[in-house]
């Protein structure tokens, strides 16, 4: 019996949810990944590439064509290094990023002379010896500067000597490079000729009846007119599909094409009760 018609004198109350306390959470509910990876730059075997790794991190970003350039240069010089030749120079790139590093450190080290010479101006500027000797330390620089010349003359002289060497191993090398692609060039052309002139004796002596005997004298005596002078313009054995096959023009070689004959005496698609039939088995069987 229901009871749901009888007033409610306990309502429901809301009381605190313990359904929490039982609760359970699973490690993949989890968030993961939650650290962004960045790719790190390879580890390198040269001092020279190691080098330049070092300055690409500092710098931030690296300079992967100089990289390979670099890697090439030093992979084709120990090449040649065990076949016996010169190493190559080193490329552009190289050269253009030493003289880079060259121009700022001679470009800091004057600054930092620069600096060094206004700091002791500002420190001497307060009594006459201070005075004297800003004028000593004004007459050394020019000293330097006078001395300077000199040893610049002789290192751009140095410079020059080494860039003349290496503008004749340059020289010398491409000479070499030269040498090389045209003995290349000579022998694929030469290969080439000798391909064409082969192919072209193959194609006359195919062309030509009477170097292609095999196929000129074949027996055509079982042949079509049609079909012999098919085969004479172009001295090629070539095959009907129904050449090989038995039963072969039944109608014709019976005679009975049903033209003649009438539609009583026709061809008989049967070949038990064909004439065709029963003379090939007159023939061959009995």
């Amino acid at each position: 019996m229901s009871t749901a018609h009888r007033p409610n004198f306990d309502p429901a109350k809301g009381r605190q949810s313990t359904a929490h306390l039982s609760a359970q959470t699973s490690k993949l509910d989890i968030p993961s990944y939650t650290k962004l990876k960045f790719r790190q730059p390879p580890p390198t075997c040269s001092s020279s590439s190691v080098a330049s790794s070092s300055t690409a991190s500092t710098s931030g970003r690296r300079d992967l064509k100089r990289d390979l350039e670099l890697a090439e240069w030093e992979a084709t010089n120990r090449k040649r290094a065990k076949s016996g030749l010169e190493p190559l120079p080193a490329p552009m790139t190289v050269k253009a990023e030493g003289e880079e590093r060259e121009g700022e450190e001679e470009r800091n080290r004057k600054e930092a002379i620069v600096r060094a010479i206004e700091l002791d101006r500002d420190s001497e500027t307060s009594s006459d010896d201070e005075a004297e000797q800003e004028e000593e330390e004004e007459t050394k620089p020019k000293q330097e500067d006078q001395e300077a010349p000199s040893s610049e003359e002789s290192d751009s002289d140095s410079d020059e000597d080494s860039e003349e060497d290496e503008q004749a191993l340059l020289l010398r090398e491409l000479q070499k490079i030269r040498a090389e692609r045209a003995a290349a060039k000579q022998r694929q052309t030469q290969l080439n000729s000798t391909s064409a002139q082969l192919k072209r004796q193959e194609e006359i002596a195919r062309g030509n009846p009477l170097l292609n005997l095999e196929n000129a004298f074949a027996p055509t005596s079982h042949k079509s007119p049609a079909r012999r002078e098919e085969e004479e313009e172009g001295f090629e054995v070539r095959k009907r599909w129904d050449d090989d096959v038995i039963f072969k023009n039944q109608a014709s070689a019976a005679g009975n094409t049903g033209r003649a004959n009438g539609a009583a005496n026709g061809f008989v698609n049967d070949l038990t009760r064909s004439d065709f039939h029963t003379k090939f088995m007159n023939r061959y069987i009995k």
